[in-house]
């Protein structure tokens, strides 16, 4: 197979980790190539074809785990800052094209070619089976395909937005903390999502960047500390019957978080368009992501722009595949954008073809082309 054009280029300015002594990166980008139903359904390894969407979900799964790296000695990100963007290009009238743009750091920019071309071996190793991958080989189709081009338009026709999960506060009776819910969905609910996207009338990017992390212990403390005060909150009243429902949510968010060995990671879900985003795209993206969880209520999505002194920063961290720390009202503002597994997995779906004509309305490309 081909090698992927690779653009070497200094580190932004910009970047949260631009003086860690790594000043080069290193990026190319991948189409991904969806199999019809066809291709797809005599890959099954159980006897029938509703066990092929659990086999690859669990492959997907895998896929993601297996991108995740950190320094458990140290309890620290490795410096190269390996990360992942899936972006789904929307072209009207053509369809919706599914790439993976790829980025390391390094130290010298020989070195950042380098790392980019083993992590683009192994992006195609650990890539599920049932798809294949197609390298962007210059550097026009790179700008074009990754999305660099869309992102650069000018005289100020560029929206972006950021979906997140919803913060809301928790009501102790000595202090108001906010907490957020989590990423989630279902097998299938990402179908909307690609007929969602199908369906917008401009060229729109829906990028979801993904890069291991993990929780720092003076964050854990602060968790802890939250769990205490939870745990030592005693409502009178009519308070006391919220204040138990707000315990078994914050409860449960506190175990997933301090759970040990969890995997992290940075999770930011981004819509641009050279022309306005309708709100009901992006509304349709952020019900799919935060469907209720177990038992368990979800206080859902919100949608956050940037203020117009803030669009230049956003474009560029999101262009760069950098992470946008935006703002937040969680005790630890960070973990506004940080992910464990699970919600990793929930979020980020590669797309597939249901018997026995693919999804109404939705047709997968590997080119602006066609």
């Amino acid at each position: 197979m081909s090698e992927p054009w690779i653009e070497v280029e200094p580190c932004s300015q910009t970047a949260d980790d631009f003086d860690q002594g790594y000043p080069w990166q290193a990026s190319f980008a991948v189409v991904l190539c969806v199999p019809g139903f066809s291709e797809w359904v005599v890959l099954k390894w159980g006897f029938n074809a509703a066990a092929l969407l659990d086999e690859a979900m669990e492959r997907q799964k895998l896929f993601i785990e297996s991108h995740h790296a950190v320094n458990r000695d140290l309890q620290m990100e490795y410096p190269e800052h390996r990360t992942l963007a899936f972006r789904y290009m929307a072209v009207p009238n053509m369809g919706v094209l599914p790439v993976i743009v790829a980025k390391v750091k390094a130290r010298t920019n020989a070195d950042a070619a380098r790392y980019a071309l083993a992590f683009c071996r192994k992006l195609r190793a650990t890539l599920p089976y049932e798809y294949s991958v197609s390298p962007v080989a210059t550097k026009e189709d790179y700008y074009e395909l990754s999305g660099k081009r869309l992102l650069s338009s000018k005289n100020g026709d560029l929206q972006i937005l950021q979906i997140k999960r919803c913060e809301q506060p928790l009501r102790l009776s000595n202090s108001i903390p906010f907490i957020q819910g989590f990423w989630n969905s279902s097998a299938r609910a990402h179908e909307l999502v690609w007929r969602l996207l199908s369906n917008v009338p401009h060229p729109t990017m829906l990028s979801f960047m993904l890069r291991p992390t993990v929780l720092y212990e003076r964050e854990s403390d602060v968790l802890w500390g939250l769990q205490k005060q939870v745990a030592e909150n005693k409502p009178s009243g009519e308070d006391a019957g919220w204040a138990s429902l707000y315990s078994t949510w914050s409860g449960e968010i506190i175990k997933r978080r301090l759970a040990p060995w969890k995997k992290f990671y940075y999770l930011q879900i981004f819509l641009a368009s050279n022309h306005e985003i309708e709100e009901d795209a992006a509304q349709g993206i952020g019900a799919v992501l935060t469907l209720n969880h177990s038992m368990l209520g979800q206080p859902g999505y919100e949608i956050v722009r940037p203020q117009e002194d803030q669009v230049g920063e956003w474009v560029e961290r999101v262009s760069g595949l950098d992470v946008l720390l935006a703002g937040s009202r969680l005790p630890v503002p960070r973990l506004s954008e940080v992910v464990d597994l699970d919600e990793a997995f929930a979020a980020i779906r590669l797309p597939y073809s249901p018997p026995e004509n693919g999804l109404p309305g939705v047709k997968f490309i590997t080119s602006v082309g066609g």
